[in-house]
């Protein structure tokens, strides 16, 4: 069976939200579920899934580590890739997405409007790092020249790729994290790509790290201006504690205040 799309939410939590998404798929896409088998009773509706665990990585002769569910993102990409081919399904692109992005728009429609882009390689955000980010230190040990950047909630990546990155991930085993791992190979081999700022509306406002989003408030208040977010909560109370965590009380104040802010 052919798809030229398919979709891999890549979770560590039920998400009813993202439940009903992919199980309303158009029937030209391919919804998979790619979960952290760490946490008990996730379990999607009529969805396929794989498990992200030791055994299924060690079956794939890649590298593991206690926090490589969080680590290795990349990982989700071949796991999404051994499942599609152990059940004779084929495909053109693998879109990831997180739990905690809420979408403005129609994801159908999103994917749609992307399939006359031929790119190997699509996300929110893509540049070169600087010598001091927490995962430049990595380049050499994945035998990289120069560093990259990108961001992982949302990305869409060619079959191609998936497997010239896993190979690589076999050959270069290293603690390296997704973000550095995968954007460092495309821009050192001078992979195709584009960002999904081409075709959807967002900035680092919606869109970013830092600064989280508490959906019932975007539904509210939503103009329209921003189609997809992150990170966004449902339960005010994990709305508060991402902004503890990630101490964002003067990014909130900014937004508040209809001030630009910075990742």
């Amino acid at each position: 069976m052919y798809y030229k799309n398919v979709v891999v939410l890549r979770t560590n939590e039920y998400s009813s939200y993202w439940n009903e998404i992919l199980s309303d798929l158009s029937p030209d896409i391919f919804p998979l579920i790619v979960k952290d088998s760490r946490v008990k009773n996730i379990s999607f509706t009529d969805l396929s899934s794989v498990d992200f665990n030791f055994e299924n990585i060690s079956a794939l002769e890649l590298k593991v580590c206690n926090d490589m569910q969080w680590r290795f993102g990349d990982y989700v990409l071949y796991l999404a890739d051994w499942y599609l081919e152990k059940n004779s399904i084929s495909y053109d692109f693998i879109w990831v997405v997180e739990p905690d992005i809420f979408l403005n728009t129609s994801l159908d429609k999103i994917i749609h409007n992307m399939n006359y882009d031929q790119s190997d390689f699509c996300s929110t955000y893509f540049s070169t790092a600087k010598d001091d980010w927490i995962w430049s230190k990595y380049i050499s040990e994945i035998n990289m020249n120069k560093p990259y950047k990108t961001f992982f909630p949302f990305l869409r990546v060619s079959k191609n790729l998936v497997r010239n990155l896993y190979e690589a991930r076999r050959k270069a085993p290293s603690l390296a994290n997704d973000e550095v791992f995968v954007a460092s190979y495309v821009g050192n081999k001078n992979i195709s790509f584009t960002l999904f700022s081409n075709s959807l509306q967002y900035n680092l406002n919606a869109f970013s790290y830092g600064l989280p989003h508490y959906v019932p408030m975007i539904k509210l208040f939503n103009n329209s201006k921003y189609e997809i977010y992150h990170p966004a909560f449902f339960s005010f109370s994990l709305f508060i504690k991402n902004i503890i965590k990630k101490r964002a009380y003067k990014k909130i104040l900014k937004r508040i205040l209809l001030l630009d802010n910075e990742d």
